[in-house]
């Protein structure tokens, strides 16, 4: 009895440490953190204030494409764990999904917007409106943007682009559900189609009726999600020295959009082409970048930018409020070159403070409970 007793505990044993052994890794991709802090910096670039400078005003006004860049990689790792869901448990669990994006994203959305409006209530000229609530309590804050303009409180700009991305996220896991990745990619082409039909149909509009218009965002939103069903999982097996090449060539595509006027002003020599052909650069620039990083080895990166691109949400909720009150703190000396240099150090110092923290005591807990949903592990 005792034998057979010592029998069946041997296999229960190595039945548990086969689970164990077998379970799938937690889906990671390292690179794409280093991606993230590389367009954040790139948005951090654009908030930043600055004295006449042509050549910071150049990087200033590209540095607002960051965003579109969060928006295609954003998509393709939504799309990708879908994907990777399906193929483990037959089908795409939707109230999870909602529950992993509610605990991820809403805790800091509703924390500055809680945040902002007490502080308008206390300093008159940073007010927040009713109706600006509103909007974003129902995630429209980019048409807020499109019909009145931006908020009076800075601390609230950078919040359209979570409008934006759960617009978009409304819709994806129950395509990837009902049709799968046939149903994600035709409505991605057609999303490709409505962006550019609608650029066409409105001539030379103002930069916030363009650039915070649902209807040219979901390209970006289309391209991560084409991409990822292309790629299914692998990566694309390209030589560093291309690699750079390709970032290179992104980045002057990017140039090439601001140039042309996308997304800032555009010029009196301008035609209806004008916003077509931005939009066609920026996308193509910002496929470019995200390939040039996709498949580079984590070792390429120094830790602290793949740690800075785990915490990249915090840092972009938080660096416009602490740019403000850097500006507010120096405002008399601000454009002051030796002081205008030591301010954005000391702004960026002051937005990773905030994130590390941010991300330690407030995000973490939601990240957890947030596991408890998740069908295919992920780091974040």
């Amino acid at each position: 009895m005792g034998t057979v007793r010592s029998v069946a505990s041997v296999r229960l044993t190595e039945a548990r440490y086969s689970a164990v052994a077998y379970q799938p890794k937690p889906y990671y991709r390292p690179e794409l953190d280093a991606l993230r802090f590389f367009a954040f910096l790139s948005v951090f670039c654009a908030h930043t204030y600055t004295p006449n400078n042509r050549i910071w005003a150049t990087i200033q006004n590209t540095g607002r494409f960051g965003v579109v860049l969060f928006f295609l990689l954003s998509a393709y790792l939504i799309t990708e764990l879908l994907r990777q869901e399906a193929l483990r448990t037959g089908s795409v669990h939707l109230k999870k999904f909602y529950t992993r994006r509610v605990l991820r994203i809403w805790p800091l959305y509703l924390l500055i917007i809680a945040t902002a409006t007490i502080v308008g209530m206390i300093y008159e000229p940073w007010h927040v409106s009713a109706l600006w609530l509103m909007s974003n309590v129902l995630f429209m804050g980019n048409w807020f943007v499109v019909a009145f303009g931006w908020p009076l409180n800075a601390m609230l700009s950078p919040l359209w682009t979570i409008s934006v991305e759960e617009q978009f996220y409304l819709m994806v896991p129950g395509l990837q559900k009902m049709g799968g990745a046939r149903a994600v990619n035709a409505v991605s082409c057609l999303f490709l189609i409505i962006s550019y039909a609608y650029l066409l149909s409105q001539g030379l509009p103002q930069e916030h009726t363009l650039f915070q218009n649902s209807l040219v965002l979901f390209q970006f939103f289309a391209a991560g999600s084409l991409l990822a069903n292309y790629l299914q999982g692998s990566t694309p097996q390209i030589k560093l020295p291309y690699r750079a090449l390709m970032l290179l060539a992104g980045l002057g595509l990017w140039l090439m959009a601001n140039r042309l006027g996308f997304a800032v002003h555009f010029k009196e020599t301008a035609t209806r082409m004008t916003p077509v052909y931005g939009s066609l650069a920026l996308l193509a620039g910002t496929v470019l970048i995200f390939l040039s990083f996709l498949g580079v080895s984590e070792f390429r990166f120094p830790k602290p930018f793949l740690y800075l691109g785990t915490i990249s949400y915090g840092l972009y909720i938080y660096h416009v409020a602490v740019l403000s009150l850097m500006h507010f703190l120096f405002r008399s000396a601000w454009g002051h070159r030796g002081v205008l240099p030591a301010a954005v150090v000391l702004s960026m110092i002051g937005s990773i403070a905030v994130a590390s923290a941010s991300y330690r005591w407030i995000e973490s807990p939601f990240i957890r409970l947030k596991r408890r949903f998740e069908l295919v592990r992920s780091k974040s």
